[in-house]
């Protein structure tokens, strides 16, 4: 009965003031006297009227909560391997709702199936360079079937213990670092901020120093569910820095198929995924997948995504959800014959706000910087070139990705016309565009780079606000398109720094 009292007596108080509205006219003060009162008896009615919320209370963290879950415990007893499990904190041992950074391999018949591939056909004395290799498993392995030194970069202090045990059996032949290498970015970034040599004290004693066009000097491997790691090493190409200072360096790598398909997928694969770092990477590097390696192998496990709203994003997301790929990724011998370093920045300038919005048209685009170029491109003749594929895949390649191919500054698009767009371009063509735009005489005087140097000025400025007001923002970087320009920013500084 209260609230029914409240709305009569309301309704009367409305009818009241409306009566004296032609005097409150007059005065200002007594109009909003009468708003005040009239928003606040209706907001009195509406919050008696609703159903109080009530708070969840949080989960407390008990001895239950810490046990190992069960079929963790059934599916490695079935593998003969449950006493692995006792090695692993309590955290690898919950299921992750997003892509772990760090996945650790506890399958020792998987860890023999990786290491027999990464050995394979490894005539010279050029170092192994081993990602995270929590208990040792897969580097007991490579112990086994190699004959070089590996270094091995371990994030975590909780797996010392096995390790240190394990360097001490095997001194000549193993070394042992605290450091995290999936986010080498982040030393990067903190040698910018005090002028500092993190990633060139980490890696000056364990990679030698060899030419770009000299063999690989050095094999990488490792499980790693980070794509910020996958943009450090194009920012590396980029700006010939950090890890790709050194030289050339084989990458045998376990990831998840979402990041794969996401670096080398099609223009098929739709506008969320097919972007300018799949452009860029396809550019600079060459990629075989090498095998698909069970899922359930390595720890910690991940919860199956969920139907999204866009159908092509979730089936990127979803496409082989047992399986990680085993992947071998190594920097093109040619890459800066293909383009320049001093125009590698204009390349990634140029791809980027290409690829901004894939349906861009080309020809209204290049005409801002460059009028009137769209009648060189329409009018030229170019022959359709068909190329091969460098290998046969050793395992079947999902949906959307293309097998590497080679690339050229002469893979000029074809029958181009005022409607097509940047999204229609292979990553070939996309580089060729860029060389036949670099070498027009128009583009020393064109806006085009005034728009880039403000970009970047743009970025660093940007970046040293951030930094002055809040400078822990190098531990946790943001998680939207911001983490482009800071991993950018990270990788050009340091090798500016170098």
């Amino acid at each position: 009965m209260q609230p029914v009292r409240k709305f009569f007596h309301s309704v009367c108080s409305f009818n009241y003031t409306w009566s004296h509205l032609k005097f409150c006219s007059t005065n200002s003060v007594q109009w909003n006297s009468v708003k005040v009162r009239l928003s606040s008896t209706a907001a009195d009615i509406a919050t008696e009227d609703s159903p109080k919320k009530t708070r969840k209370k949080r989960k407390v963290k008990s001895a239950e909560n810490d046990a190992i879950p069960e079929n963790i415990i059934e599916y490695f007893k079935s593998k003969h391997q449950s006493a692995q499990l006792e090695g692993f904190p309590s955290d690898y041992l919950i299921k992750k709702q997003q892509t772990p950074d760090h996945l650790y391999i506890v399958d020792e018949s998987v860890a023999k199936t990786v290491a027999g591939i990464v050995c394979k056909n490894s005539q010279d004395d050029s170092p192994i360079v081993e990602i995270n290799p929590g208990l040792g498993i897969l580097t007991q392995e490579l112990l086994k079937v190699s004959k070089q030194k590996i270094h091995l970069y371990e994030v975590d202090n909780e797996f010392n213990g096995f390790l240190e045990e394990l360097v001490k059996k095997n001194r000549r032949r193993l070394s042992l670092r605290n450091a995290d290498l999936v986010f080498l970015y982040k030393l990067a970034y903190q040698d910018k901020l005090d002028n500092g040599n993190r990633v060139e004290s980490l890696l000056n004693d364990k990679l030698p120093k060899r030419n770009w066009k000299e063999a690989p000097n050095a094999r990488i491997v490792g499980a790693v569910g980070s794509q910020n790691f996958f943009r450090h090493l194009v920012y590396s190409v980029i700006y010939q820095s950090s890890l790709l200072s050194y030289g050339r360096s084989e990458m045998f790598l376990i990831v998840p198929p979402p990041i794969f398909i996401q670096l080398t997928c099609t223009k098929d694969a739709g506008y969320m995924t097919y972007r300018y770092l799949a452009v860029l990477f396809q550019i600079f590097f060459q990629y075989e997948l090498l095998e698909k390696v069970p899922r359930l192998a390595f720890l910690p496990w991940q919860q199956k995504h969920r139907n999204q709203k866009y159908k092509k994003l979730f089936e990127v997301r979803s496409c082989d959800a047992d399986y990680l790929y085993l992947v071998k990724v190594t920097p093109r011998q040619e890459t800066y014959d293909l383009c320049a370093p001093d125009d590698m920045e204009a390349l990634w300038f140029f791809v980027k706000q290409s690829m901004i919005s894939r349906t861009k048209r080309i020809i209204p685009s290049l005409e801002k910087w460059v009028p009137y170029c769209g009648l060189r491109l329409i009018s030229q003749k170019v022959r359709a070139k068909e190329f091969c594929d460098e290998g046969k895949p050793r395992a079947k390649l999902p949906s959307f990705v293309q097998p590497c191919r080679p690339i050229s500054c002469q893979d000029y698009p074809s029958n181009i016309n005022i409607f097509t767009q940047f999204g229609d371009l292979t990553p070939s063509e996309m580089l060729s565009l860029f060389h036949q735009f670099r070498n027009w005489p128009e583009y020393k005087h064109s806006p085009f780079l005034p728009l880039m140097e403000k970009s970047l000025l743009k970025m660093f400025t940007q970046e040293d606000k951030t930094t002055d007001a809040d400078t822990s923002s190098s531990e946790k970087p943001d998680k939207n398109d911001d983490k482009d320009q800071s991993v950018a920013l990270q990788t050009s500084t340091h090798g500016k720094n170098a």
